[in-house]
């Protein structure tokens, strides 16, 4: 299955959501990258700091580079209030993203639920 992807802004708690399907190739990726970078600045514009909610639990990646490429976006997050939420599939994937060394602005969560409780915890 190829990749896709959608972006929401969730006005009542002034978010970013972010679904993702499939197995990723590096292109896709690549193309991913500048849609949230994109979406982003206008969360930015919009809330004024970004909170991004990103439910991977449906989306696959057996590509070293592209699991390098999607990491640097916890790059981004460094003003003033951003947190970014991951959801992934499984145990073995968040212990793979936590073991990389996340900063405190990023967490990964098996739950939704926890994810959204996190990401609004000092709203």
């Amino acid at each position: 299955m190829t990749a896709r992807y959608s972006f929401g802004f969730d006005e009542p708690t002034r978010s970013l959501r972010v679904l993702s399907h499939g197995t990723w190739t590096l292109e896709q990726a690549e193309r991913y990258k500048q849609a949230f970078c994109s979406h982003l600045s206008v969360a930015r514009e919009r809330f004024g700091c970004a909170r991004v909610l990103v439910d991977g639990r449906a989306a696959a990646t057996n590509d070293v580079a592209v699991s390098r490429l999607l990491g640097s976006l916890g790059t981004l997050f460094n003003q003033l209030g951003d947190r970014l939420a991951i959801v992934t599939p499984s145990s073995l994937r968040k212990q793979q993203a936590v073991r990389e060394g996340l900063p405190d602005t990023i967490m990964v969560f098996l739950s939704p639920d926890a994810a959204k409780t996190w990401l609004f915890a000092h709203d």
